[in-house]
């Protein structure tokens, strides 16, 4: 999509400035999670829950430096082979009925869907790529289920952009970003 594609432009050209550490997208804003009715089961497992489903790209967890308890992070030189690979946290594996074992549910295949009446509509057909360790998502709420998909090309996936800058020439670095 042109976003995705202007997205890009955006981000090398942000990174011109040495005050700008790094930039990810989102389909949301920190602290903001759509279920979208979305239900999440390990595979061939009846029991389903609904999960907040966050696009990221493959910058996000190096981005708000959130750490994972096992397994890997999306990155740029693995993206086109994790285009079904799914990062969750440890609420969501708790959910999920994972023991936490030495492996924390890493390469587990996991449903992703939703219910339309008695019908069940397919959204993916993944694997967990890894667990990330729970993080405050929402100030003044335990920590919620949530996992984490590659953002496509759809402009729903990349509605937010996310920047980390230096605290020093904080109004010359915004000047710069809103230029």
């Amino acid at each position: 999509s042109d976003r995705a594609r202007n997205y890009v432009l955006f981000k090398q050209e942000l990174l011109k400035d040495p005050h700008i550490l790094q930039v990810t997208v989102s389909s949301n804003k920190p602290g903001v999670t759509d279920n979208n009715g979305i239900l999440i089961r390990a595979a061939g497992a009846d029991k389903e829950t609904m999960i907040g489903i966050i696009y990221v790209d493959p910058d996000y967890l190096k981005t708000l430096k959130l750490e994972l308890a096992a397994g890997w992070d999306f990155s740029a030189d693995r993206a086109s082979g994790t285009q079904h690979a799914l990062l969750i946290n440890e609420s969501a594996l708790g959910m999920l009925g994972e023991r936490l074992g030495p492996d924390l549910g890493v390469g587990k295949a996991v449903e992703l869907f939703w219910r339309q009446e008695d019908k069940v509509i397919p959204v993916d057909d993944a694997q967990i790529e890894g667990v990330l360790r729970d993080f405050n998502h929402r100030p003044y709420e335990p920590p919620q289920p949530l996992v984490f998909a590659l953002a496509g090309t759809s402009e729903w996936d990349r509605q937010h952009a996310l920047i980390r800058i230096r605290p020093d020439q904080l109004a010359g670095t915004v000047g710069f970003i809103e230029a």
